[in-house]
């Protein structure tokens, strides 16, 4: 597992995608798995080392994104359509959340 942005959010979105983990897929030619995990910053917060309860996470698999769907990309290039796929992702679950 590898967390493309680095470190958490401060402001519970997603942001700017470094390319490393681009690069390992596009060298080795494999997969990638999109996973989304929201909610984690209540239960210990980036600069805190004291866990609190009482958090909803929620967590959204996406579909994989095959090699041959990124077969002349830069890891630049891959990292930013990765990041729009789950920037967009992430707006849907929250909307669905707030509705139930």
């Amino acid at each position: 597992m590898i967390f493309p942005e680095g470190t958490r959010s401060p402001d519970k979105e997603i942001a700017f995608f470094k390319r490393g983990a681009f690069q390992l897929a596009i060298d080795a030619n494999v997969p990638i798995l999109p996973v989304m995990i929201d909610g984690t910053g209540g239960i210990l917060p980036k600069h805190g080392l004291i866990f609190s309860s009482g958090h909803h996470i929620r967590i959204r698999v996406l579909d994989p994104v095959y090699p041959s769907s990124f077969p002349n990309y830069t890891p630049e290039e891959l990292a930013i359509k990765l990041s729009s796929l789950m920037k967009r992702e992430l707006k849907e679950l929250r909307i669905k959340t707030e509705v139930q």
